[in-house]
């Protein structure tokens, strides 16, 4: 109702400007056209080997599958029907998404560690000296802490918005413009800071669709002389010119400009070695997204 509406979400009135600005935003994406939109054979292996792997770790998605191999050699209980079909109806709707997340899978990952432990106790089952099964049980509790540790440890200590902030402030003079595509929550905070002493030249502003506001960089004349761009940035650059290659073109030729001269970076590392070693998805970067920083040829 409209009062439960207003007792948990006040800022609506107490701040409406905000609040429409916000909703504008918002419906900005829905009325523009749709982005691409991955192959569904494509989506369910992108679920499946992309998303649980990153969101629970491989030997999860391996114990998942052989949990499942298990239930179905000796047949399904009635509480396992319904929990199957709970999380067949939420990989289908996951699936149908034009975006998918890791986040979107959280949902049924209660379901998915039931299967899970399913499949670990059956191959713990299967080992004859009660030492291997401890052993072996233990090593994958320790890799699971360590894995939940070294993600936890992308929330500690200083950003990369905070750090490329410091070297922006320091390095970028006051008769210097710093160049953006749009400012946005991956944005360093010096590029909104009333105390910057530099220009910020933007490709559009804060309710531009993002395709909108990257053509808008062919505008920018004369070019900034720092240019700042985010890792969610260039990722979805490459989406969009999955559809459309112009957005590549118009990216490339704007940043031919330049040359990258501070990257800022953090990622998942134990004892020095990385944890992903393939392309996370998106919404794993937004914690702590690479920043890069470029500056115009002489």
């Amino acid at each position: 109702s409209l009062i439960a509406f207003l007792v948990t979400t006040p800022y609506a009135i107490l701040d409406f400007h905000t609040f429409y600005v916000g909703l504008a935003h918002m419906w900005s994406f829905v009325g523009g056209e749709p982005t691409a939109k991955s192959p569904r054979i494509f989506g369910v292996y992108e679920i499946l080997f992309e998303l649980f792997p990153f969101g629970a770790t491989w030997p999860m998605l391996f114990f998942f599958l052989w949990g499942l191999s298990v239930t179905v050699r000796r047949g399904w209980t009635g509480a396992e029907k319904i929990l199957a079909l709970g999380f067949l109806s939420a990989f289908l709707l996951i699936w149908a998404s034009s975006t998918r997340y890791t986040n979107y899978i959280a949902p049924i990952f209660g379901i998915y560690y039931l299967f899970c432990a399913q499949g670990a106790l059956d191959i713990l089952d299967r080992m004859k000296w009660r030492g291997v099964r401890v052993a072996a049980a233990g090593a994958l509790g320790l890799f699971l802490v360590v894995y939940t540790y070294v993600y936890a440890d992308l929330f500690a200590g200083t950003n990369t918005r905070e750090s490329a902030s410091e070297w922006i402030m320091q390095n970028i003079g006051e008769k210097q413009s710093a160049g953006i595509i749009r400012n946005y929550f991956w944005t360093p905070g010096a590029l909104r800071s009333p105390d910057r002493k530099f220009n910020v030249v933007k490709g559009g502003d804060e309710l531009s669709e993002f395709r909108e506001a990257l053509t808008g960089l062919q505008q920018m004349s004369p070019a900034p002389d720092y240019f700042i761009l985010s890792e969610i940035e260039w990722r979805t650059i490459l989406h969009h010119s999955e559809r459309d290659p112009k957005f590549m073109d118009i990216f490339e030729s704007f940043i031919s400009q330049y040359e990258r001269v501070q990257t800022f970076e953090k990622l998942p590392q134990f004892l020095g070695h990385r944890l992903w070693m393939r392309t996370p998805p998106m919404d794993l970067i937004r914690v702590a997204p690479a920043i890069w920083v470029y500056k115009k040829h002489a």
